[in-house]
């Protein structure tokens, strides 16, 4: 596949998917994603050749920058870094058609003044906003309660206000708020209820970052300390302040016999470690500890802390109905931190195989194309024969493909004259520089995932068993076809084999737990193949029985060398 073409996929793709997800997106993105489906339409129909690259720099600026602008304030106001996210929001005003943060930058603003201790200042500005209708006055109201901890007057103007529809129609900014002013106030059991009740909408599932937010706050108010430092310690982005202040809040609820220390609980969380390990063992300690950190707090947080300090949380007692849900929820978030993927950098020490594939392939192409370029090319550029002639890089890179193809390409015509070891040499081969880097970037991910599940063993044996198996499936296909001379190089066999393996593994979790993160990464990986397989048949120099026959060998092989699922149980009390 060419560049032009690899860029192509990536514009179609890309802007489909946006509008697969069109109720959950802004008009202004659903009018950029249908902008450029026109653009990459008229460019492919008049200028094939270059349509690729025209496209992608209108995809650029028109949704790649936007999205990931939108994804770096997003990430910023989650972990409570609303000076920076306010400074960001400031200089993109110009990117106020995508909405969401960037329309409404003076709600960003206000909470940017409150954590900079001027409450007066923000509810000035948020004045403003309050007295207009739609979202910006709903969310503006929302931040006014939760800087002023109003929160009796919070649930009264949402009962004047709102249906039960209303609140529990999406995961907004106001049904996480009503969801903490239920526990605020000590209303455990309805705070229980309207959490489920969210649940049974379905429209949590939509929004992860809500969900764990809201498991995290149902868990706090109900005592879990644990739950609650598995969640911030796995999935749940936030700032130290906020994970001090809500494990604090779950000390103090939980029941007597769950009392300990919190900078046990809270192992590697620096607002802790500064802490004597004797301190906190329970809520009269926790209280005094949260009177001292009130002092070094930003502004949100002293006041979120004043209203701790003036509203005791006290022991939870639940029905058996809402203990049932809660001890339901503990247990999902026990089984979604030990299965969901992890990013690179906390899977040290697990993923060193999948990065040794990663260098030796990288190495083999990089030496290869090394040894065209002072072999050929730099006698054509006249560094030995005196006569200079400049080499244009595609002629290098025919070069490049015959010399691989020559010296270790799986040709079936060869294999059968006995030069077998091409079926393994052929793994390492790559055609291009973007035919290695999309190998190894989709190896980058789920090499890490299967073998921090498997060991480095199994996931070597499930890597070289389907990368073989891609060859022989390819040669198999070709012989029946009767094309022996057909040549085929890389790693895509194995790395098919290692999303078949990483398939059956989230299958095989999704069977014992039928958890939420499980089933969505289970539709995620089975939407993938089919868009893989679909592409695979679009495309003519890409093998599709090799692809499909190192996918269907690695997932039946982890399905045969996964351990059996561990068997969920309720989570350990603390001592």
């Amino acid at each position: 596949m060419s560049f032009n073409g690899l860029l192509i996929q990536v514009v179609l793709f890309s802007c489909l998917a946006l509008l697969l997800r069109i109720r959950q997106i802004t008009p202004g993105y659903a009018i950029a994603a249908l902008l450029n489906l026109v653009i990459l339409g008229l460019l492919f129909w008049f200028a094939p050749a270059i349509s690729g690259w025209l496209s992608s720099s209108v995809w650029t600026a028109t949704l790649l920058f936007p999205l990931i602008m939108s994804t770096r304030i997003r990430r910023l106001i989650t972990r409570e870094q609303y000076v920076d996210a306010n400074r960001l929001v400031q200089r993109l005003s110009w990117l106020r058609w995508t909405g969401g943060y960037l329309q409404a930058p003076s709600l960003v603003k206000a909470l940017a003044l409150a954590q900079q201790h001027r409450p007066v200042q923000a509810l000035e500005l948020l004045g403003r906003d309050r007295a207009t209708s739609g979202i910006i006055g709903q969310n503006a109201n929302v931040i006014y309660y939760r800087i002023t901890a109003q929160w009796p007057e919070f649930l009264a103007w949402v009962k004047l206000n709102f249906s039960e529809q209303a609140i529990f129609s999406t995961p907004s900014a106001l049904g996480i708020a009503y969801i903490r002013a239920l526990g605020e106030l000590g209303k455990t059991e309805a705070m229980v209820q309207a959490f489920e009740r969210f649940q049974q909408e379905g429209t949590l599932q939509r929004d992860r970052y809500s969900l764990n937010l809201l498991r995290m706050m149902v868990l706090a108010f109900c005592g879990r300390t644990q739950a609650v430092h598995q969640l911030f310690d796995s999935v749940l982005p936030s700032s130290e302040e906020a994970k001090a202040f809500w494990l604090a809040t779950a000390q103090m609820a939980a029941p007597m016999s769950q009392h300990q220390d919190l900078g046990t609980q809270a192992a590697g969380q620096s607002a802790f470690e500064v802490q004597p390990n004797h301190a906190k063992k329970n809520q009269k300690q926790t209280r005094a500890w949260l009177k001292e950190q009130q002092t070094t707090a930003n502004g949100l947080m002293a006041g979120a802390i004043r209203y701790r300090l003036r509203h005791p949380l006290s022991s939870v007692k639940l029905s058996q109905t809402e203990l049932s849900t809660v001890n339901q929820l503990e247990r999902e978030i026990k089984s979604e931190s030990s299965a969901e993927p992890r990013p690179f950098s906390r899977q040290k020490g697990k993923s060193r195989l999948t990065w040794g594939f990663i260098g030796l392939n990288s190495f083999i192409f990089l030496s290869e194309f090394g040894a065209v370029l002072l072999g050929q090319g730099l006698n054509r550029l006249g560094w030995v024969t005196g006569n200079l002639e400049l080499l244009p890089f595609a002629d290098l890179g025919r070069l490049y493909s015959q010399t691989i193809f020559e010296a270790g390409a799986l040709i079936p015509s060869e294999v059968l004259a006995g030069e077998w070891w091409r079926i393994v040499s052929a793994m390492f081969l790559h055609a291009n520089l973007v035919h290695v880097f999309s190998n190894m970037l989709a190896l980058f991910y789920y090499g890490a995932y299967v073998e921090s599940r498997l060991g480095p063993w199994r996931f070597g044996l499930i890597y070289w068993i389907s990368g073989l198996g891609s060859m022989l499936g390819m040669m198999g296909v070709a012989i029946l076809q009767g094309q022996l001379n057909l040549a085929g190089v890389g790693a895509s066999g194995a790395v098919m084999g290692t999303l078949g393996a990483m398939l059956a593994l989230v299958l095989r979790r999704w069977r014992s737990s039928k958890s939420t993160p499980d089933g969505k990464t289970l539709r995620f990986l089975l939407t993938l193949v089919a868009l893989q397989t679909v592409t695979d048949f679009l495309i003519p120099q890409v093998s599709a029985s090799a692809h499909l026959s190192g996918l269907v060998i690695g997932f039946l092989l982890a399905l045969v060398v996964a351990r059996s699922p561990q068997p969920f149980s309720q989570p350990a009390t603390p001592k």
